[in-house]
C-alpha cells in the first residue's frame, strides 16, 4: 500500500460517483477504513472486491503492480547468433519449460510478444 495507490483509489472512487460512506457500506467496512484506503491504498485482501465494485481491474488500484508481460517486453534481448550453441540450447530448453508451465492464454500472449519483438529486430 502506498500514497500513490491511495490517490488512484480516490480517483476511481470519484469516477464511480460513490461517496466514501456509500462505498464503505457496499464493501461492509467502516468509514474509517475507506478514509485509510484513500490515504494509503486498498489493502491487498480487499483489492478484488473493491475493484469489482469500482468497475476496474485489481491491478489498476495497486500502484506497485508490475505487469509481467510488460517486463518481458522491456527486458527482452534477442539471442545473438554468436552465442555458444550449448548456452543457446540451454536457454531455449529453460524458456520452453517456463512457457509449458503457463496457462494457455499466457503462453499465447508470450508467443505474440516474441513474434512482435522478432519483427522489431528484423527491421
Amino acid at each position: 500500500m502506498s500514497k500513490e495507490s491511495g490517490h488512484i483509489f480516490e480517483a476511481k472512487l470519484r469516477a464511480s460517483g460513490m461517496k466514501q460512506a456509500e462505498f464503505a457500506v457496499a464493501m461492509g467496512v467502516s468509514a474509517q477504513t475507506v478514509v485509510n484506503w484513500a490515504k494509503r491504498g486498498v489493502s491487498k485482501g480487499e483489492l478484488i472486491r473493491a475493484a469489482k465494485l469500482l468497475g476496474c481491474e485489481p491491478q489498476e488500484l495497486d500502484a506497485e503492480y508490475v505487469d509481467p508481460i510488460q517486463t518481458l517486453k522491456v527486458n527482452y534481448q534477442p539471442l545473438k547468433p554468436s552465442a555458444g550453441s550449448r548456452a543457446h540450447q540451454e536457454l531455449r530448453e529453460t524458456f520452453a519449460r517456463y512457457v509449458a508451465e503457463l496457462s494457455e492464454a499466457d503462453a499465447a500472449a508470450v508467443s505474440q510478444i516474441i513474434k512482435g519483438l522478432g519483427e522489431k529486430s528484423a527491421s
